[in-house]
């Protein structure tokens, strides 16, 4: 998740019943991002959050991405989210 949101994760700790995570946002990072870039990261991160069973997530393809940006000002849309 790091990734698709552009943050490095400086410190983390996994003990038996939680878990200590230290963030750091990189907005330097996400600027560099192409529109392209932006919506293949919203379609992942859209099908982790709607795959309830735990499964496979079908790869984000082209064709996915062409539809996300088809929609006009969807990328302003989507860097704002």
């Amino acid at each position: 998740l790091a990734a698709l949101f552009g943050l490095d994760v400086s410190f983390n700790c996994e003990l038996a019943d939680h878990l200590h995570l230290i963030l750091r946002s990189r907005p330097d990072v996400v600027a560099t991002w192409t529109d392209q870039d932006v919506a293949r990261r919203w379609i992942a991160l859209s099908r982790l959050i709607h795959s309830n069973d735990g499964g496979s997530i079908r790869p984000v393809t082209g064709d996915n991405v062409a539809r996300e940006l088809a929609v006009p000002d969807r990328a302003v849309e989507l860097r704002k989210r």
